[in-house]
């Protein structure tokens, strides 16, 4: 009966080893589980941090890469690239809610609308700019000034979706970008359009942004690429607009870097 009492033996130390498993991996879950939450309370502290806010808010073909390259150049600025518009469609959501609060009463579990009596504009503005933040803006450690540059501001009034931005991104400032409309039209970006059509649009863009910047005065800082390429010294304004120093040796590197323009 050796074989037998040996498979009694050896029994009780798989048994043994079965639950030191066990209990290594619960271990393994729970120490998973705490780093997540570790994280989470990370990204909120990080987005609940205090940023000044930039965005470029221009159309396709106008210098807006090199822009952001040249904000991204300034030390603690961190402008990210274009997202879709993403910001448009939260305010299209935002807006209709607001016509909702007041009107539809939600209180009771009987009624179609139940739970709106909780909406929160404000809530709702920090939510959207904590989900901008998390998804395409993510802040660095050294990040004081973030935003980003965005072609896609043209399906509602565009000064409704700046003051909208502002109320997402406290103190958000605006640099509008233009370009002289024959060059923008020339690339292939609009070439979906035909030359009249195009013309037309960008005219309209242009009429847009003036206005955003007659209405929001020095929230806004308007720049012409044409300009800037032929003289970077126009830069200087920019620069003290944004309280920051100008370093021209710095702006002529990033004018002699590559840039996604057309």
């Amino acid at each position: 009966m050796p074989l037998a009492k040996d498979v009694a033996l050896k029994v009780p130390a798989v048994r043994r080893l079965k639950e030191d498993r066990d209990a290594l991996q619960a271990e393994v879950r729970q120490l998973r589980s705490e780093a997540e939450d570790l994280r989470r309370q990370l990204r909120i502290e990080r987005d609940d941090k205090e940023y000044s806010y930039v965005f470029i808010v221009t159309y396709g073909r106008t210098g807006s890469t090199l822009l952001q390259g040249l904000l991204n150049s300034i030390p603690g600025y961190l402008i990210r690239g274009e997202n879709d518009g993403a910001l448009e469609w939260m305010h299209e959501s935002y807006r209709r809610m607001e016509k909702r609060i007041g009107t539809k009463q939600g209180s009771q579990p009987v009624n179609p609308w139940f739970g709106l009596d909780n909406y929160s504009p404000d809530e709702a503005a920090a939510s959207v700019r904590r989900h901008l933040q998390q998804v395409f803006i993510k802040p660095e450690p050294d990040t004081r000034v973030t935003g980003f540059k965005e072609i896609r501001w043209w399906r509602r009034d565009l000064v409704e979706t700046l003051e909208f931005t502002r109320q997402v991104f406290p103190g958000a400032r605006f640099v509008l970008n233009t370009r002289n409309p024959e060059d923008v039209v020339r690339s292939k970006w609009w070439a979906k359009y035909d030359r009249d059509e195009a013309l037309a649009k960008v005219a309209d863009y242009d009429g847009r942004l003036e206005r955003a910047h007659r209405e929001l005065g020095d929230l806004t800082y308007p720049l012409h690429y044409d300009d800037y390429v032929a003289d970077p010294g126009v830069f200087e304004g920019l620069f003290q607009w944004l309280g920051e120093s100008f370093d021209r040796e710095q702006v002529d590197r990033v004018m002699a870097t590559r840039h996604s323009v057309g």
